[in-house]
């Protein structure tokens, strides 16, 4: 909780690089230089590493999984993902949404921090009425919570259980979901929806269902 990384395009519009800063003092720094496009910092559960996408310079839609040291130095390309990343709390693997080929339905996958034993956990079946997106681990790295777009402004809220490979519908509303994320006890899940018209911040209790 004392560091925040980000994207930002800095003074160079239109190229966004990785940052890191201190909540409290100093300037941001500055952890990459390169002229492709870069999003999603995610830290590892030991803010010693940053993950984050690189958009590839061979593909218009694939990016690069990189991982760097959260002050910056030698990087290490992961995977390549279409979108969306969330690291598991033991540190040892990385969630992200792809698709098993060029234009087929995203799902997500399971990746070691090395690119090896790379899994499919959701969308098996590789259905084309929907893509998963937006991973985020539970605190206790047994469930993942992620949205399932049906088209690119319809979204629900759905689990899959690491174990069982169970995937659970959590609303199903269809609605404008933007972000989620869980609470510190795994308790709840918070997301942004306009389910009432405008855009809020929603809590859901996942042992009562209660949404407020």
């Amino acid at each position: 909780g004392k560091k925040i990384s980000f994207s930002s395009e800095g003074v160079t519009l239109h190229n966004r690089d990785i940052y890191v800063k201190l909540v409290n003092t100093g300037e941001p720094l500055r952890i990459t230089s390169h002229p492709s496009d870069e999003s999603k910092a995610t830290w590892s559960p030991d803010s010693t590493l940053v993950a984050f996408l690189r958009r590839a310079k061979q593909s218009e839609t694939k990016s690069e999984v990189v991982i760097i040291p959260a002050l910056g130095g030698s990087e290490r390309v992961v995977t390549e993902a279409l979108d969306g990343l969330d690291w598991s709390p033991d540190g040892q693997r990385l969630v992200v949404s792809d698709a098993d080929r060029p234009g087929g339905p995203m799902g997500l996958f399971l990746v070691s921090t090395y690119g090896t034993d790379r899994t499919r956990i959701t969308n098996q079946m590789n259905n084309r009425e929907y893509y998963d997106s937006h991973p985020k681990f539970s605190p206790d790295g047994n469930r993942i919570a992620f949205l399932r777009f049906w088209s690119d402004t319809s979204a629900d809220l759905y689990l899959v259980d690491l174990q069982s490979k169970q995937e659970i519908a959590l609303t199903r509303d269809r609605g404008k979901v933007t972000d989620l994320e869980w609470s510190p006890d795994g308790q709840k899940l918070y997301f942004v929806s306009n389910r009432t018209v405008n855009q809020r911040i929603w809590s859901l209790d996942l042992q009562t269902g209660a949404l407020q």
